[in-house]
């Protein structure tokens, strides 16, 4: 079945090759095929000529999505935002407007709200795309007269992964318990270094709670967090990976935790 793919360029080989979505069509390669749903794309410069794609798909690839796969921030936030608010509501955005048999979920990789770049504040993650989308989305069924009913079946249809969400800390789990059979060792206590307390910190604490070994959070001061914020439950705080990562050694080396 066709999917859409917003994100980075390169996610449309991912979603592909990775993870087997042949039919995938990504966000950018719809928009210039149907270059009415954005009425600003020339202004901003966009050429609809460039294309994602290796080898286009078929014109009838482009309706009747059946999913939205949400793999990082979009490049153009009002573009994705119609978009995707369009697709959501019929299988064919550009003949039909509403289709109230036609709901598909919508996948999101990460929930942050925040994230630290080089600038020295934070900057605005997938989480905050997607309660604009979520915010948008509902404002637009209530315009359409979409029925109470509806609009929440459809909005319980948004899917949440990556941090903090626990399925995203049982993966690192399985992956680590790969990793330490092949090595021949065992692991007692997961050390979850992370610099956003709402992500890292508080995955780490409900992993912790699921688990019957011991998962820590580490706290680093260079990223979101600053002195006086919520530490979201962090074993501790330290001022930086280096300061963490010789906790953890020391840790390590005496045999029992002492960062509990």
């Amino acid at each position: 079945h066709p999917v859409l793919i917003v994100g980075a360029e390169q996610t449309l080989h991912v979603a592909r090759d990775a993870y087997g979505y042949r039919r995938a069509v990504h966000i950018s390669d719809f928009a210039r095929r149907n270059p009415l749903l954005n009425p600003f794309a020339s202004a901003a410069g966009k050429s609809r000529e460039e294309s994602t794609e290796r080898s286009p798909p078929k014109r009838h690839e482009d309706s009747n999505f059946r999913a939205v796969l949400v793999f990082s921030d979009p490049s153009d936030f009002f573009e994705a935002l119609q978009i995707i608010t369009d697709v959501l509501l019929s299988s064919k955005p550009s003949e039909c407007e509403h289709e109230e048999g036609h709901q598909i979920p919508v996948y999101f990789s990460a929930g942050d709200l925040l994230w630290k770049s080089q600038h020295r504040n934070p900057r605005f993650g997938l989480g905050a795309f997607r309660m604009a989308l979520e915010a948008l989305y509902t404002a637009r069924m209530r315009a359409i007269g979409v029925e109470e009913k509806e609009m929440q079946s459809r909005l319980k249809l948004f899917v949440q992964y990556g941090k903090p969400t626990i399925a995203q800390f049982r993966y690192a789990r399985k992956a680590l318990w790969r990793q330490a059979e092949k090595n021949c060792c065992d692991i007692n206590r997961v050390y979850v270094v992370g610099d956003n307390p709402a992500s890292d910190i508080h995955g780490a604490v409900e992993m912790n709670k699921a688990s019957t070994e011991p998962w820590l959070g580490m706290l680093v001061g260079t990223g979101v967090w600053r002195t006086g914020d919520d530490e979201q439950g962090a074993s501790r705080v330290f001022a930086d990976v280096d300061d963490a990562v010789d906790a953890v050694l020391e840790d390590c080396l005496r045999g029992s935790s002492q960062l509990r």
